[in-house]
């Protein structure tokens, strides 16, 4: 009977360790705050409290002006493509202290990314799309495209640890939710073995086949997922089976690519009247997609109608939204986040960078930090 009793100590002192400790990360991923995080072209970062609409940190970057924003998944490192999209580079977030630096050039071979930035879902590898040309007396030869792969333990002088080929026109670059698979989005979506590059499978855009539509053109350079885990874009494409003089000759949809399923969708809502530059979805009810440019959207997926669509003061080239899905953030472009009710498409407020310098195309990202 001591025996049972003993064991039956042990258990009970064992099930209320791990439910402590289960508790304490429930309580500490309940208490992580969101933050807005961006570049501007004084080559610099700015972190935003959204719910304050305050400036917490500005740093100044090393390279200058970036493009990519990476931050890492506990929002201590942010990483960022930038120096003419000629290199990456890591800062501390709460210090601004320089920890990661590569350059995407390697003798006389010059490698530039542009919005293909994506870091492995363990923090421990960044990816970047490289472009290559080798730079001879008389000319430029135009080499295959490849995805660099850097270990962030590396520092300050990281050398890629490998590297793979990756299709031409590839844009951006995707982790799945448990990190075994790489999208790489661009004239299709292949889907990659990030360990060797090897193609997987692959969803057609380019040479796709859906009835009565053209190929979509897709404009791919913002990543704003992080909220719901599903990267969007909106398309452009043309109804085969009427004349270009019909007005609903031009379609507007979304793209969907759900990084936990594996799934893609794409479903058109309007007859083409209005630029969007990018799109993000509500966490809070995934039927709804938020889009910007000159105006801003509110789409019934599921419906494929259009909501609402409010002007907006200028044009914003980025979105993101709360996790709560009740505030949607809309900046880029110009020197200011504006911040709007998702219900109602009200402004209910607005941010500014202090040194007025322009954002321009760099991404506007979601950081959760304790």
């Amino acid at each position: 009977m001591a025996f049972q009793f003993k064991t039956l100590a042990r258990r009970m002192a064992l099930a209320g360790t791990v439910a402590a400790v289960a508790l304490g990360a429930l309580a500490s991923t309940a208490s992580a705050k969101d933050y807005l995080l961006t570049g501007s072209h004084s080559g610099k970062l700015f972190l935003f409290d959204p719910a304050k609409r305050t400036l917490v940190r500005e740093i100044s970057l090393p390279g200058g002006t970036p493009l990519g924003v990476q931050p890492s998944s506990d929002g201590k490192i942010v990483y960022v493509m930038n120096d003419k999209l000629g290199a990456l580079n890591g800062v501390e977030l709460d210090t601004g202290k320089p920890v990661f630096h590569a350059s995407l050039s390697d003798g006389d071979v010059r490698g530039k990314g542009f919005v293909g930035l994506a870091l492995s879902r363990d923090d421990k590898e960044l990816y970047a799309v490289v472009y290559r040309t080798r730079l001879h007396k008389t000319e430029y030869e135009v080499l295959q495209p490849e995805i660099q792969v850097f270990s962030v333990a590396d520092g300050l002088n990281a050398k890629p640890v490998r590297t793979f080929p990756v299709a031409r026109q590839t844009a951006q670059i995707h982790f799945s939710t448990d990190g075994s698979k790489l999208y790489a989005i661009g004239a299709n979506v292949d889907i990659l073995d990030p360990k060797t590059g090897a193609k997987q499978d692959s969803f057609p855009l380019r040479d796709g086949n859906r009835p009565n539509l053209s190929a979509p053109d897709m404009l791919a350079i913002w990543s704003q997922h992080s909220q719901t885990n599903v990267w969007t874009a909106p398309i452009f494409s043309a109804r085969t089976d009427l004349p270009q003089t019909d007005p609903a000759a031009f379609q507007t949809g979304i793209m969907q690519l759900d990084l936990a399923s594996g799934q893609m969708r794409m479903d058109e809502f309007e007859n083409t009247s209005h630029v969007i530059f990018s799109s993000t979805l509500n966490p809070a009810n995934r039927d709804e997609v938020y889009t910007v440019y000159t105006q801003l959207s509110k789409v019934n997926i599921r419906d494929k109608t259009l909501v609402k669509r409010v002007e907006l003061d200028h044009t914003y080239y980025a979105i993101n939204i709360s996790a709560d899905g009740k505030e949607v953030y809309v900046g880029g472009t110009m020197d200011d986040i504006a911040v709007y009710d998702t219900a109602t498409l009200s402004k209910i407020g607005s941010m500014s960078l202090p040194d007025g310098s322009d954002m321009a195309a760099s991404w506007m990202q979601i950081v959760k930090r304790d």
